[in-house]
Formats: C-alpha cells, sequence, structure tokens
C-alpha cells in the first residue's frame, strides 16, 4: 500500500491492528520480523532480544514475496 503521508499510513493501519488486540497472544518464544527497509527490523530484533524472544530464519519462500 502507498501512502502519501504519516496521517495517511495511521488512518489505514490502525483500525487493521485493532484486530490483533482481541487475538489470543501467541505461544512460545518464536518471532519472525519482515520489513521493507530494514531500520525498523534492527530495532524491532533488539526489542525482542531484550524479552527473551528467540528470532527464528524465514523460509526461501517468504523471503522471495
Amino acid at each position: 500500500m502507498r501512502r502519501d503521508s504519516v496521517g495517511q499510513l495511521g488512518r489505514t493501519f490502525y483500525p487493521q491492528s485493532v484486530g490483533f488486540y482481541y487475538l489470543p497472544l501467541p505461544k512460545g518464544k518464536r518471532v519472525g520480523i519482515v520489513d521493507r527497509q530494514g531500520g525498523f527490523a534492527v530495532t524491532t530484533c533488539d526489542a525482542c532480544a531484550g524479552f527473551g524472544l528467540n528470532l527464528v530464519g524465514l523460509s526461501s519462500q517468504i523471503k522471495s514475496i
């Protein structure tokens, strides 16, 4: 999705992200991170490590998307 402003981005993703509130918490400590640019992913990886989560490698099929 292309958005021309941060406001448009927020209006797009906030309603979708609210759905995660109602899902049960995942079990286990394995986490996969997907990001287009990399900067956010690095910060997220650091945060996951701080919370004791384990980063898993993604399959070649996922990487090719």
